[in-house]
């Protein structure tokens, strides 16, 4: 896994990709390598493999903090986009608990929130 973290933050997402596979090969229970793998699909522009492979680390480790604030990132991204907001302008902050994400994008948008 951690040749596949090297890779990612190196900018070398196929290679990354293929890591992370391999190591999930060989031990296809570890939690924090779905959660790297989630990584990796979200800095992709692939939201919703990213949050498939979030959820598989929660499925595996419930406690995992990581893991449980990107899905609530995504879902939250979704339910504003869903209200109005378009998508380049969006600004949800991961590393918030979900209610300060929202209240940030409101802070960020307030031209553009529409209450639903």
């Amino acid at each position: 896994m951690q040749f596949g973290n090297a890779l990612k933050d190196s900018g070398s997402f196929r290679e990354a990709e293929q890591a992370y596979l391999d190591a999930l090969a060989i031990r296809a229970t570890e939690a924090d390598t779905f959660l790297q793998y989630g990584h990796l699909m979200k800095i992709s522009g692939k939201p919703d493999k990213a949050e498939e492979f979030y959820r598989k680390a929660l499925e595996l480790e419930p406690s995992l903090t990581a893991a449980r604030h990107e899905v609530d990132a995504i879902v939250a991204s979704r339910t504003i986009a869903g209200g109005g907001a378009e998508h380049h302008h969006l600004s949800i902050r991961t590393d918030m608990p979900l209610p300060a994400s929202i209240a940030y994008y409101r802070l960020v948008n307030n031209h553009r929130w529409r209450r639903g």
